[in-house]
């Protein structure tokens, strides 16, 4: 199997999740990944309503509302369309644990407008509905490799792009063949 150094994760069939140390403290990871205005830096432009059942849009994302927040600790994005997206931070001495867990619906497909816009390999879904495709497992990945420069008091990287190709060429690998060993067992 292709090795990717922190590669997402298979919680189950639906949900991945990807975990990275940061060296800064909670309150730090907390305010990048809870404030409109540190999202829009790393992740993508943000509208967010931060209280439980608050609405939130990610442009070019997903809409929803807010499942679950618990301070300092976790914030689920439940999308309008089922499944959730969860940021979750844990101390872990002078530093900091992220994960990023994210679930779909076990019904669902890569929507058309994204296959249009990114084409085949990209929207690629090898497990079928329900699972995850190329294209967005790449991106939690890069989003994470964003947040990573961002704390670390990096600008965003025009250049991200070039990384982003190559986790979608590699996850393209990594998820046809866990999908073939899970169709083989």
């Amino acid at each position: 199997m292709q090795k990717i150094p922190n590669a997402a994760r298979f919680i189950d069939r639906n949900t991945i999740v990807l975990i990275r140390r940061f060296d800064v403290s909670v309150d730090r990871l907390w305010t990048a990944i809870t404030r409109k205005e540190e999202l829009d830096q790393w992740f993508m432009p943000t509208t967010i309503d931060l209280r439980v059942g608050g609405k939130f849009s990610f442009e070019g994302g997903w809409d929803g509302s807010i499942g679950w927040l618990e301070q300092h600790k976790n914030i689920q994005f439940d999308s309008e369309h089922g499944g959730y997206t969860r940021f979750e931070v844990e101390e872990d001495g002078q530093a900091s644990i992220f994960a990023l867990t994210d679930s779909l619906p076990s019904d669902f497909a890569v929507p058309a407008a994204v296959q249009e816009r990114d084409g085949p390999l990209l929207s690629s879904q090898p497990g079928g509905p329900g699972t995850h495709w190329v294209g967005v497992v790449a991106g939690w990945h890069a989003f994470v490799d964003q947040l990573e420069r961002h704390l670390g008091g990096s600008t965003f990287e025009a250049n991200h792009l070039l990384g982003y190709n190559r986790l979608c060429s590699i996850y393209e690998i990594l998820l046809t063949e866990r999908f073939a060993d899970s169709a083989s067992s």
